[in-house]
């Protein structure tokens, strides 16, 4: 896949139900973009259906991968992530078994060791770095002035990914994010998630916002889109 870590991340319902309808566990190897992202691999080993995770570059000569081709022409499920229905799709032209696509997974993650968020939003903003996708803009939410921080946590990305997932689940408020895979993660931990754009992805791939969010949000879960010119932090 592309190495970004919502596109990736979307497989994980379907993950899950092949591995709870077939009782094996599956093992990734995935891009090595991804090593940017700290903790990923630590992250996703803690999901049941996981058995192990590799980088491209940590696979021997003589070991064999699937590499997933998505189709471009899919089912636009009206409730389910069409990321995750592509996967699911192409899985099943490939392989000859029977599963059911876990819709209900949600991510397991450990207890947060600290309350350093308590009592404030947590916000995850879109981690700059030269290898990431530089047609959207980074620091969005931060950028906006939007966000005091005197009520609002800034995820830091050089915390294991695993730390910052387990703030977003022991938080007893919205999850505020932009379309980044953080945002995709709270969705997986059926979390109550804002999910905010600005201009510079109104019609993203020359389609409409929604589109977007479609493409990689549960609709039936608690995630919700909203542009980020409209926002205020008061009126949540």
């Amino acid at each position: 896949m592309s190495g970004n870590v919502g596109d990736t991340l979307n497989v994980m319902p379907v993950l899950s139900g092949i591995f709870k309808s077939t009782g094996n566990q599956i093992s990734l190897v995935v891009s090595d973009k991804m090593k940017i992202f700290n903790g990923l691999v630590e992250f996703l080993q803690m999901q049941p259906c996981i058995a192990a995770v590799r980088f491209v570059s940590d696979v021997h000569l003589d070991e064999t991968y699937t590499i997933i081709s998505l189709p471009d022409t899919y089912t636009k499920h009206p409730n389910r992530p069409w990321e995750t229905v592509r996967y699911d799709e192409d899985f099943r032209r490939r392989y000859s078994m029977e599963y059911v696509i876990d819709d209900d997974f949600e991510f397991v993650v450990p207890e947060p060791d600290t309350d350093v968020a308590a009592g404030k939003y947590i916000v995850g903003d879109r981690m700059s770095h030269h290898v990431m996708d530089q047609r959207r803009k980074f620091n969005v939410l931060e950028s906006s002035g939007k966000f005091p921080l005197d009520r609002c946590f800034f995820l830091d990305y050089n915390q294991p990914m695993a730390v910052n997932a387990a703030y977003i689940k022991a938080s007893t408020l919205p999850f505020l994010s932009t379309f980044t895979g953080i945002s995709v993660i709270s969705d997986l931990l059926k979390k109550e998630t804002v999910v905010l754009w600005g201009e510079d992805i109104r019609n993203w791939d020359n389609k409409p916002i929604e589109h977007s969010f479609n493409k990689h949000f549960y609709r039936d879960r608690f995630s919700r889109l909203m542009y980020l010119g409209d926002f205020d932090i008061d009126q949540l």
